[in-house]
């Protein structure tokens, strides 16, 4: 298995939680004080902000700090997360403009 580095890291963290929050890339730089393009390179290029700033973030996203530069422990591996309940799902789907009928399916036979 390939070594990761701790920019790599933090970059994948830092996307997955911005993500998960459906947060843009330009709302974090405005809670971080930062620009986009700053964001953008954490996340892609492997570039890491100063201490302070990975505080900030870790506030923001209310995680530890450490976490956001340690490589996943299994236990906190998206695969053994239980899976979304339904209701959250068309909920999120509607969110997007979607209409979701869900009706029940033909007996075959």
């Amino acid at each position: 298995m390939p070594r990761t580095s701790k920019n790599q890291i933090f970059g994948v963290r830092l996307r997955e939680l911005r993500q998960a929050r459906k947060m843009t890339l330009a709302a974090l730089a405005d809670q971080l004080g930062v620009t986009t393009a700053s964001v953008w390179l954490w996340e892609n290029r492997n570039r890491v902000p100063i201490a302070s700033t990975i505080r900030r973030v870790a506030q923001i996203f209310d995680v530890n700090p450490t976490a956001l530069m340690e490589p996943r422990t299994e236990a906190a591996a998206p695969e053994k997360a239980p899976p979304p309940d339904l209701q959250d799902l068309i909920r999120a789907i509607e969110a997007k403009g979607f209409r979701v009928q869900i009706t029940p399916r033909r007996k075959q036979g």
